[in-house]
């Protein structure tokens, strides 16, 4: 029978370790190929899912997916293909870790795209107040002015994106967008 000794130096704790490891990976989540697919309730650790930085703030995304054979109802007519789409949409909202590297750039895409629109508008407002002289700019102004707004209100939407769904159920979200190094720590799905 082995006496305890209160005075002696603890035995090394490999349970700290074991921890720290599954703080790395976050219960819920994995990888499929380029793609994150997470239960509707896990959450994001504190990294940055573009940079893998560590994040000061996290962003609320509302997401919406539909399948995307849904599209071929507008052969059918748009008002039917919008019914099917606003019925069959999955939803889901999460929050999103950025370092302040990444809300920087979607701030600067966002305002860059809401300025060359601003400015599309201008060109399309300001054929109006031409003078007669130059009544032959008008179309080519006004078009102009609407392919600007158009490419400026596309550029702000595509470049603020940060992560979007692949497909959304009952269970989980697949996104993608997110970091490779995030996406190579987590373990590989096996579709649940």
């Amino acid at each position: 029978m082995s006496e305890i000794n209160p005075y002696a130096p603890p035995l090394a704790d490999t349970q700290p370790q074991v921890y720290a490891a599954k703080l790395s990976v976050p219960n819920g989540m994995w990888a499929n190929g380029s793609t994150l697919v997470m239960r509707r309730d896990a959450q994001f650790l504190n990294r940055c899912v573009k940079s893998n930085e560590p994040a000061v703030d996290r962003l609320k995304r509302n997401l919406s997916w539909h399948h995307p054979a849904i599209a071929v109802a507008i052969l059918a007519g748009l008002l039917i293909y919008v019914l099917l789409a606003l019925i069959l949409t999955k939803r889901a909202t999460i929050h999103v870790p950025l370092s302040e590297q990444w809300f920087r750039r979607r701030r600067n895409a966002i305002t860059i795209g809401w300025g060359v629109a601003l400015l599309g508008l201008g060109m399309f407002f300001g054929a109006f107040f031409l003078p007669r002289e130059m009544s032959s700019s008008i179309p080519m102004l006004i078009l102009g002015g609407i392919v600007v707004a158009i490419g400026g209100w596309a550029y702000g939407g595509l470049m603020s994106r940060i992560v979007w769904p692949s497909k959304i159920d009952d269970q989980f979200i697949h996104l993608r967008g997110v970091n490779k190094e995030i996406l190579a720590a987590l373990p590989a799905w096996n579709g649940q």
